[in-house]
């Protein structure tokens, strides 16, 4: 089960803040009271932040083949490291899943000498790994690099929580909750009717990771060298997991009564 801490630090130097600026917003509304009668409309901010355990590794990566004789040998050859791929995958991690996002097949031209000279074709499948947890993230990282070799290059990893939607959906509320509770001292301090909630915008919903997360992230297609099976050990100790922060925040307009 994904372990869901919620931030516990006190941000009572936001809330002052928030009042300040509430409080500065809250005159021209009063202002505009006799043109309306006695209602008085405000904006108020709410923000709620969680940090979210991954629980699941992605890993983008991509076969790619040239030969300089045959389309058809190309493709055949990519079949095979394929192949290899997901035997040593699965046998590193049998729940390892591996889905294919495009495939292309083509000539390769260089420019030599001033003018674009074919060199061969290339066949490319792009491929993501997916599997749960985030312990065996460096082993499948050395299991793809020591099947595949040179044919075989590493593009992206990533490490989620299959809960944040959920997560997500819960900071939204809550982030309403917290506007409420502003709103409430709010009329407090003038003296005005219980805030009700007329309007709600979502500012922003963002997920951060934290420092301790490692994301190796290469360009693979722009590197002159690929990444060998001599790598296979190194690249096991390169990723590591950490957890993410999400972060919500709302502007929720809130309309309040004078003299309640």
């Amino acid at each position: 089960m994904t372990m869901i801490k919620k931030l516990g630090a006190m941000r009572a130097a936001a809330l002052a803040g928030a009042l300040v600026l509430a409080a500065a917003a809250l005159w021209p509304a009063a202002g505009q009271a006799d043109d309306h009668g006695d209602e008085v409309s405000i904006w108020i901010a709410g923000t709620e932040s969680r940090e979210v355990e991954p629980d699941t590794t992605r890993i983008s990566f991509y076969v790619t083949v040239l030969d300089e004789k045959s389309a058809a040998m190309a493709l055949s050859r990519g079949v095979q490291v394929l192949a290899a791929v997901r035997k040593q995958v699965a046998a590193t991690d049998t729940a390892a899943r591996i889905v294919t996002r495009n495939v292309a097949l083509g000539q390769e031209t260089r420019w030599i000498d001033g003018e674009r000279v074919p060199v061969g074709f290339r066949y490319v499948n792009s491929l993501t790994l997916t599997a749960e947890g985030t312990d065996g993230a460096g082993a499948l990282l050395g299991a793809l690099v020591e099947s595949g070799g040179d044919e075989v290059r590493i593009s992206g990893i990533s490490f989620t929580s299959s809960e944040q939607a959920a997560v997500e959906r819960e900071l939204l509320a809550e982030a309403v909750t917290d506007a409420q509770r502003t709103a409430g001292l709010i009329a407090d301090m003038f003296g005005l009717g219980t805030p009700m909630a007329v309007e709600v915008r979502i500012g922003s919903l963002t997920a951060r990771r934290a420092g301790d997360q490692i994301e190796f992230e290469a360009e693979a297609a722009a590197e002159e060298d690929a990444m060998s099976a001599d790598a296979a050990s190194t690249l096991a100790a390169t990723a590591i997991a950490g957890a993410t922060t999400v972060h919500a925040s709302v502007q929720v307009r809130f309309v309040m009564q004078r003299g309640e």
